[in-house]
């Protein structure tokens, strides 16, 4: 283990059957709360979850939460339940940089590669309205 990776990074862990926004978010909260807050040892944190890409699957009470809207059709509502998982993990991100004291302190930088997949590649309930295309496509949704 290189000096520039840390304690423990490059250990194997078994987390099947685990949600990965749920195994994500706690590892990062893991990270904040190991961090030893130095004026000279900043902080850098990269999150990537994998929600919303494929497969899409998400625990039933996330999905269950949309169930009330008889105008989606499953997939939609499946997407939609893997969206509030990063919601929440978020959440739990934020309240721990607060909890820890540094939020005040912190750059946050929401980013994506592509708009969701609407009508090419995995469809999988995205909506990029109103632009048009979606992933896989040369509009202004995909690109």
């Amino acid at each position: 283990v290189g000096e520039q990776c840390g304690k423990a990074c490059s250990r194997t862990v078994d987390e099947r059957g685990n949600y990965s926004t749920h195994v994500f978010t706690r590892e990062a909260i893991r990270v904040l709360n190991d961090y030893v807050n130095e004026e000279d040892h900043p902080l850098f944190l990269y999150l990537a979850f994998q929600a919303v890409h494929s497969p899409d699957q998400v625990p039933d009470f996330y999905r269950e939460k949309y169930d009330n809207k008889i105008e989606w059709d499953d997939i939609r509502k499946t997407y939609a339940g893997m969206l509030t998982a990063a919601d929440e993990g978020i959440a739990n991100v934020t309240s721990a940089l607060k909890a820890k004291g540094i939020w005040n302190d912190t750059l946050v930088v929401f980013t994506t590669d592509n708009g969701g997949p609407t009508e090419t590649c995995a469809v999988q309930g995205s909506s990029n309205h109103p632009l048009r295309g979606g992933k896989c496509s040369i509009w202004q949704g995909g690109t």
